[in-house]
Formats: C-alpha cells, structure tokens, sequence
C-alpha cells in the first residue's frame, strides 16, 4: 500500500504542478455551476429542493473531462521513456494503475467536494432530499471510476495523448449506448416484476411511498399528488395505494395541447417543444385512460376543465363527494389562499376562474397543423365528462 500511496500522491503532484488540477476544478465548477442555476428554473417545482438538474449536467461534464485527465498518465510516460524506468524498481503493474487511478479518482472527488455549497445552500433554502443528494454523488464517483478505468485502459495502449483522449471518449460512448438500450428494455422486464409482487410487498411499497411524501403534507390528513405523467401509473398506484382517490383533470384537446406547448418546462415534458408530439402524446394519454376506465371501473372521476370554468361549485361538490369530504365554502374562493406555490399556475391561482383562456388557442390556429393532423379526429372536440 505504500508503493501505491507513493504513486499517487507522484501523480496528484504532477497535475497541480503542471496546473491541470486547477484548470480541471474551475472548468468543471464553472460549467456545472452555470447550466444547474440556468437550467434549474424547476429546483422548486414540487415544492422540494432538488439536484436532479447539477447531477444530470455533473454526469456529462465529467463524462468529457475524466478521458482529458487520464489521456496522459500512461500514454506520456510510454512517449518519454519513464514507464521502464518506473517498472525497473520493485513496483509492479498494478501498482502503478492502481496508483493512478487514485490520484485521478482524489481529484475527481475533490472536484465534487466544492460543490458541496449547493447541498448546504438548497438545504437551507428548501426541503432537501437529503438521500437523493447522497445517492446523486455516489453514483457520480462510481461513474467516475468507470471512466478512468476506461480512461487508463485508453492510455496504456498507445503514447498519443490524443488519441488515448479520443479512444476513452468513443468507448465510454459505446457503453452509454449500451445502457440507454438496456434501460429501454428494462421498462417491459419491470413490468413482468410488478405482476409477481404480493399483497404485503405491494403495501409495503405503498407506506414507503406515504413515509417519503410527509414531508409534502406538513401533518394534514389529505396529499394531492399532481405530477403530470401519473397517468401512465394508474394500475401501479392503485394496487400499492388502494385507498387513494384518482382524479383526471382533462381539458378540450386543442387548449390542452397549445397550453402545454407555449409553457416552457424545465426538463421531464420533452414531448411538449413539438407540436406533433404532443398531439401524440395527447391521444395515448386518451387511449391509456380509456384503458383505466375498463380495468378500474369507478375508481377515476373525470372532471373537464370547460364544466368547471362553467359550474364551479357543482363540481366542486362533485369532486369533494368522491373524495368523501365534506364542502367548504372555501374552496370557491381558492385565489384567497395565501401559501407558496410554486408550479407552472402560479399566477393563474392568485385570480378569480376565468373563461378567457378557454380558446385561446384559435388566436393561433393557422399555425397549429402539425397539431391538429397529430390529434385527428380528437381535435377540436371536447371529452365527455364521466
């Protein structure tokens, strides 16, 4: 172990001698810094700080800048002769790699260490995850170490830097590839699992579910649960959360569709930047709840968006009654409610209901083709409530 510390620490030298080290840390601080607070407008969405958006552009910034790193710590030693040399003393190969890969690895997690500031900053701002923040950086070191190991592979085979640069890239870009394909195809195996869950795992999945939403429901009896894409899960929610009420809250397809596509969402609504997609998009979430509908006859109450700008407090009622909760007249007036929000209405909330949206969408239907050839026979006609 003394060999391999003493090559390490030779190596962690060497990039702070040469100024690597330093121009590695405020290229990776600065990049990730900038793109996670510009394209973290959602790091309160759902009302929880999240770093959802830095490990996403962490994972890629690093992805380019570990084969930079690694490109030179066999390949120039191989160029300048001093791999013999080093291996003419009692050290053996896999200390020397081992060493190596260390000194990069320290330094990779030294560059993660300094992004602690925005662990500490969205704790004390926000509800932090604080096992998400935790698993986020684990799982970057362990990428780490998957691309110097790549990295090293790279430079041992050649005493080009760049092209060892180049050979870690491409391969580290083959086995991405390879992941994406196993994680598409993993989504039909998950189901095959699901349908092998019993009774008490499914509730056990369940109350993990209640235990890690608490911190949303602040000690009150009742949590709306609003995420956009719960529709594709209806079957799984059902089964894990028997008790829970579901609710389609739709709009007539055209105003649904122009309204989501005018909205600029962050990440996680990449069918909503096409108008083709997202009349696509609209017309699998119909069939998908038609499908609900015959599976799980009674259990979703439909409420369209027009009825309810039309005969707000009958369908307050009607909502309410479902739920098994009694009416409040406050629920009429919910422009009134003074807490945070922080979703995409956040404006909207704040006023009486208003009936001025509800075609504005024929302000720009000559532009709006793509969607309407992309919706077919849905465009333009309203769904029934049921």
């Amino acid at each position: 172990m003394h060999t391999i510390w003493v090559i390490t620490k030779r190596e962690l030298e060497s990039f702070f001698d040469s100024l690597i080290a330093y121009i590695m840390l405020v290229l990776f601080l600065g990049f990730s810094g900038f793109f996670t607070w510009l394209y973290g407008s959602d790091i309160f969405l759902v009302g929880q700080a999240t770093l959802e958006g830095f490990f996403g552009i962490a994972f890629w910034t690093l992805f380019f800048f570990i084969p930079a790193l690694t490109m030179r710590l066999l390949a120039e030693e191989k160029k300048t002769g001093t791999i013999e040399m080093l291996l003419t003393k009692s050290v053996t190969d896999w200390e020397v790699v081992l060493g190596k890969f260390l000194s990069t690895f320290l330094l990779i997690a030294l560059a993660l260490a300094f992004t602690f500031p925005y662990v500490i900053t969205l704790a004390n701002i926000g509800a932090l995850d604080l096992g998400q923040a935790v698993c986020g950086y684990c799982g970057l070191l362990l990428m780490s170490g998957v691309y110097i190991s790549i990295g090293l592979y790279a430079s041992s085979i050649t005493n080009n830097q760049i092209v060892a640069f180049l050979t870690a890239l491409f391969i580290g870009l083959f086995f991405q590839l390879i992941f994406d394909v196993m994680s598409n195809n993993f989504a039909g195996f998950a189901g095959q699992v699901l349908s092998t869950l019993s009774a008490q795992e499914l509730r056990s999945f369940g109350a993990a579910y209640l235990a890690n939403t608490r911190i949303y429901r602040s000690g009150k009896a009742f949590f709306i649960d609003k995420m956009p894409n719960n529709f594709r899960h209806l079957g799984l929610i059902h089964l894990i959360l028997p008790n829970a009420r579901i609710i389609d809250a739709r709009r007539e397809p055209m105003a649904c569709c122009f309204s989501n596509f005018k909205q600029l969402f962050a990440n996680g609504q990449e069918f909503t930047y096409s108008l083709a997609d997202i009349g696509r998009y609209y017309r699998s979430y119909v069939e998908l709840m038609d499908h609900w509908d015959e599976v799980l006859p009674g259990k979703i109450l439909r409420m369209q968006h027009e009825q309810v700008v039309d005969d707000l407090e009958g369908s307050v009622r009607r909502l309410l009654d479902f739920c098994g909760l009694d009416f409040e007249p406050a629920c009429l007036e919910f422009y009134k409610n003074e807490r945070s929000v922080r979703t995409a209405s956040s404006e909207q909330v704040r006023r009486p209901i208003f009936k001025e949206g509800l075609d504005q969408w024929r302000n720009f239907a000559p532009w709006l083709g793509p969607l309407t050839e992309a919706l077919g026979d849905l465009a333009g006609n309203g769904n029934k409530s049921s």
